[in-house]
């Protein structure tokens, strides 16, 4: 895990996250980069970074493992009465050897997933139980 709280380094990922956003050839991922305002790391002053030996393995089992320690992270932050939001996009940036570098990874490890934390700007509200039909409850 790395904790990145430095607004520098911050700006910096986020700049090159939505260069390469913008021209990555995904329509998606360039329509959202082009959306006014649009920041890949939200404003947040903190971003937690979940890498692994090697990447992604053929099987799936560290992208698993880091998503679940993202989530345990959100859940934590919840309760802290903090924002919080799940990220892969940003971890794009770390294909630039440069910026990879300024985070001080072991050798062979490549950023994953990230928890991006912080206050929420407008507070934090308790979910309400979904009736859209797109859960069934048993009771």
């Amino acid at each position: 895990m790395t904790v990145v709280e430095h607004p520098e380094l911050l700006r910096d990922i986020d700049r090159v996250t939505l260069d390469m956003m913008l021209h990555s050839g995904n329509d998606f991922l360039e329509k959202r980069a082009s959306t006014e305002g649009y920041a890949p790391l939200y404003g947040a002053p903190a971003l937690i970074i979940l890498s692994a030996p090697g990447g992604n393995d053929a099987n799936g089992f560290n992208m698993a493992n880091v998503s679940c320690a993202a989530e345990n992270m959100i859940l934590a932050a919840t309760e802290l009465g903090l924002g919080s939001c799940f990220v892969m996009g940003p971890m794009m940036a770390f294909a630039n050897p440069e910026l990879a570098g300024r985070l001080g990874l072991p050798e062979g490890y490549v950023p994953l997933v990230g928890v991006l934390v912080g206050y929420a700007l407008h507070g934090l509200k308790s979910n309400m139980r979904n009736e859209s039909g797109n859960v069934t409850w048993l009771e």
